[in-house]
């Protein structure tokens, strides 16, 4: 199924190219020939051409309207996969597909932020980190720039730097609280963070509180996460 939807919309990208070429050759040398068949006046000439170029532009403008619509439902279904059925593998393939080849410094970037996600999944924070330091923040729209933070800070929490992850969640506090409004994903990552902050600070009775949040939230994505979060509680609580 994925196959044939895959090669249904590369064909369907070609054949929008091929028009809009087509539509551009054809029109340009129409309006060439007319031009001088019927011997029209400079004013007129600059008039039509004034007028293709503004069609010719705003034609592009729709079709990159449209791909970039496309793209970002194909981005939403994509995260369905790791979210929803924690296929990681099948993941992986999606965004190579969609993003990997692309030159957008953000499509870059989201490749890069997705990638991480993964390796997150399986275990692999020093490579995940690796990943998010090749992003660029600026080159991302708000909820996409808070989850690089709470990724970064997350990454660098499995990684045992407990103090640096702090600074940069405390950096971008109000981004991060404003985009975790929208994004129930982005505010459970969050609240695993506050959970992994209580313990490091030893109040576990906050940590426990905001746990049985988080315990509420369990998904296939996180399942794993929550587990071994429940057990970090459990050591920390059993040591006191």
């Amino acid at each position: 199924f994925h196959i044939e939807v895959r090669g249904e919309m590369i064909m369907e990208n070609k054949r929008v190219k091929l028009y809009y070429w087509l539509f551009l050759l054809i029109g340009s040398f129409t309006i060439g020939v007319s031009s001088g068949y019927y011997h029209w006046e400079k004013w007129i000439k600059y008039l039509v051409f004034a007028i293709w170029l503004i069609i010719l532009m705003w034609l592009l403008i729709g079709i990159n309207f449209l791909w970039y619509k496309k793209l970002s439902k194909e981005l939403s279904n994509m995260s369905r996969i790791l979210v929803e059925e924690g296929n990681v593998e099948l993941f992986l393939e999606e965004n190579d597909r969609l993003l990997k080849d692309k030159k957008s410094k953000q499509l870059q970037s989201i490749y890069k932020i997705n990638q991480s996600v993964a390796c997150c999944y399986k275990d692999e924070f020093d490579i995940a980190e690796e990943y998010l330091e090749q992003v660029v923040p600026k080159s991302l729209i708000p909820v996409s720039r808070a989850v690089y933070f709470a990724d970064l800070a997350w990454v660098k929490m499995n990684l045992g730097k407990i103090q640096e992850a702090v600074v940069i969640l405390h950096e971008h506090e109000k981004l991060l609280s404003d985009m975790r409004k929208v994004d129930e994903t982005l505010d459970t990552l969050l609240l695993m963070m506050e959970v992994k902050e209580s313990i490091f600070n030893k109040d576990f009775e906050k940590a426990k509180l905001t746990f049985s949040e988080v315990k509420e939230r369990e998904i296939p994505y996180n399942e794993k996460d929550i587990r071994k979060l429940e057990c970090e509680l459990q050591e920390g609580t059993s040591l006191q």
